[in-house]
């Protein structure tokens, strides 16, 4: 598949688990790529862009950008050495002071089986569902009097047994709890 396609063709692929690393390079190149993309849409009333693609990066490369003071294309070996020193000195003295929570929540997730899912997401990323608990199929034990009473129960699907209490059961499904 596409992994084979990457080794055949020499492309690296990196992935970026850490919140705090963003990629901000490659991104800002992906929107200013999906800009001149949608520019040739437009003109040419057409999303067909297989045949000019390798034009639009020509353009990106050949253009002079405002954070490197030249274009992408003339950047040598002495180049990047220079940027690296320049890079270097301006974050060699970074001083700490107070650090903020971010304006918004990030949520860390667990999946039905309590097992963390990889990443961390915004409010605006997340859509509640109707049931927090997957379809039961059958309940197999019963624990517990009264308030404690929980029911071992064998969900649909490839969920793990669970003791789940009698009220949240109730509450998940809109039964009305008040007999026996």
């Amino acid at each position: 598949g596409s992994v084979n396609l990457l080794k055949a063709k020499n492309i690296k692929q990196y992935f970026s688990y850490n919140p705090t690393l963003k990629c901000a390079v490659v991104e800002r190149f992906n929107r200013t790529l999906k800009q001149l993309m949608y520019r040739y849409f437009t003109h040419t009333n057409s999303l067909r862009y297989i045949d000019v693609l390798q034009d639009l990066v020509s353009s990106y490369n050949n253009k002079i950008h405002s954070t490197i003071k030249m274009k992408p294309a003339d950047v040598s070996d002495d180049h990047i050495t220079k940027l690296n020193e320049i890079y270097k000195k301006r974050h060699d003295k970074i001083i700490i002071g107070t650090k903020k929570k971010p304006p918004f929540a990030l949520y860390i997730l667990r999946d039905y089986k309590n097992k963390q899912i990889t990443g961390r997401f915004y409010a605006n990323q997340l859509q509640k569902i109707q049931n927090d608990i997957p379809p039961i199929e059958k309940i197999i034990k019963t624990r517990g009097l009264g308030k404690n009473l929980q029911y071992l129960v064998k969900f649909s699907g490839n969920v793990s047994n669970k003791w789940i209490d009698k009220k949240e059961i109730l509450k998940q499904y809109g039964i009305n709890g008040s007999s026996g």
